[in-house]
């Protein structure tokens, strides 16, 4: 059921992760989250590798969050390894960022991201968006089986005991995906008089 599906949110930033979670929880979607700080913690989640390799423990997720703006390896990163993958071709990964800047739409899109969704300034907007975003792809979205994880032929593991390559060389395999796939535009957050801005809540009256 729904409520089993595992979502990864990539994020370096606590405050926002307490934030998405609680958002999750305020919708009425108490999914369990895998929480990883970087882009490189969030590729090797996905490849089962280190102390991810437990599946049991981390399974693969039925929806990735994802923000841009990361240290090393950041989101535009992660897209781009992501989708140079066939196993992974229908995992859903949702940007969350606070870019409203287009050319970073853009990007992400062509990366392969299947929606954008920009942080609203009021939690309970974002409250609102999360329970859209949630609603959408966790319960009404039918998604194939996804993995096991298969290595590219230049992939080197840490396990072999070689560098892991940059995950740049997955650039010449970028996929374009069809705007069929796109979460739906009402999905997006309606007030945008918030642009440029963080979101402002007081964390103390959350739960």
């Amino acid at each position: 059921m729904a409520a089993k599906k595992t979502i990864l949110l990539a994020d370096d930033d606590p405050n926002d992760v307490y934030i998405v979670k609680t958002a999750f929880k305020r919708a009425g979607y108490d999914f369990p989250f895998s929480v990883v700080p970087n882009g490189g913690e969030a590729i090797a989640y996905l490849k089962g590798t280190g102390k991810y390799a437990n599946r049991s423990k981390y399974p693969i997720p039925a929806l990735v969050l994802l923000d841009l703006k990361m240290p090393s390896i950041d989101g535009f990163d992660v897209l781009r390894w992501v989708r140079s993958h066939p196993e992974w071709k229908a995992l859903p990964i949702i940007v969350l960022t606070n870019s409203y800047y287009g050319p970073d739409i853009n990007r992400a899109y062509d990366l392969g991201a299947n929606s954008f969704l920009t942080k609203p300034g009021d939690f309970y907007d974002y409250v609102g968006a999360v329970k859209q975003v949630a609603h959408f792809w966790l319960v009404q979205n039918v998604s194939p089986e996804l993995g096991p994880f298969v290595a590219l032929p230049e992939e080197q593991t840490i396990e072999s005991g070689k560098p892991t390559p940059e995950v740049g060389n997955a650039s010449r395999k970028q996929m374009r995906v069809s705007r069929s796939h796109r979460e739906p535009e009402q999905l997006e957050p309606k007030k945008r008089q918030s642009q440029g801005k963080h979101l402002r809540t007081d964390l103390g009256d959350l739960p």
